[in-house]
């Protein structure tokens, strides 16, 4: 996880700076109707539910496609690949942390208003923050992490690395 925290640290941000410079009137609707959407479910349902994992996807679907380069787009369904494995397993490990699923919700929110008011060097810093958020939550985790833990996360590690090759 570590490792990919480190590419989507780099690519995320870039792609929340293009974005903001880059984003049209119909990504901006799509976006709006994201945001909509995970009012409708509640942010403190968005880490712990089915159609939350999908939404928070979704939103770095848009941001790749606002990008308006092609090759952010294809490095953002590498990524999502690599992340079907891992995520439902990270979505459950960060809704241990009290109040992550309302923070990681609003700091989507601040990227989204970064974008919308074409703040790009905002958008970057805010999305920073979100991938640093993440890479923080899961240190604390793992410092707390039990015997059960340690055994789900090292099988889900080998299934990893025997599934998905970059």
């Amino acid at each position: 996880i570590w490792e990919l925290l480190s590419v989507r640290r780099l690519i995320d941000s870039e792609a929340a700076y293009l974005a903001a410079r880059n984003v049209s009137k119909e990504q901006r609707k799509r976006f709006k109707k994201l945001i909509e959407r995970i009012g409708d479910i509640g942010a403190e349902h968005v880490l712990t539910s089915k159609e939350g994992g999908k939404l928070y996807s979704d939103f770095f679907d848009i941001l790749a496609d606002s990008t308006k380069n092609t090759i952010f787009v294809h490095l953002r369904d590498t990524i999502a690949h690599v992340l079907t494995g891992a995520f439902p397993y990270s979505r459950k490990k960060l809704a241990r942390i009290p109040g992550s699923s309302n923070e990681i919700v609003a700091q989507l929110f601040r990227i989204y208003d970064a974008i919308e008011k074409r703040d790009a060097d905002e958008a970057k810093a805010l999305m920073v923050e979100h991938i640093d958020y993440i890479a923080v939550s899961y240190t604390h985790l793992r410092a707390h992490e039990t015997v059960l833990d340690l055994v789900c996360r090292l099988l889900l590690e080998n299934k990893n690395k025997n599934t998905y090759t970059i």
